[in-house]
């Protein structure tokens, strides 16, 4: 039996999102609401928000499905973000 190509494109796959919103959700557990519960933990709070950061950071570049003119984009927007909000 011959194999049937067509002129359509193969379909994209959804973006992974819920990698991010877990992220997101533990970065914010760590951020605001592990110091207000446990004293004295500020230091780890600010730790985990640099490590969640990261690991958002690392999900959209690597493993968001996203286009990678998209994830270029956003990264070099974040880059952009961080060098103007000083002045």
């Amino acid at each position: 039996m011959p194999s049937t190509q067509t002129d359509r494109p193969t379909p994209r796959k959804p973006l992974r999102l819920w990698p991010a919103a877990v992220l997101g959700a533990l970065l914010f557990l760590t951020w605001l609401v592990l110091p207000r519960l446990v004293p004295n933990t500020q230091l780890y709070a600010v730790l985990g928000a640099g490590l969640g950061a990261l690991a958002v950071l690392v999900w959209w570049i690597f493993f968001s499905r996203a286009p990678w003119p998209e994830r270029l984009t956003a990264l070099a927007a974040m880059i952009v973000g961080i060098v103007v909000t000083p002045y």
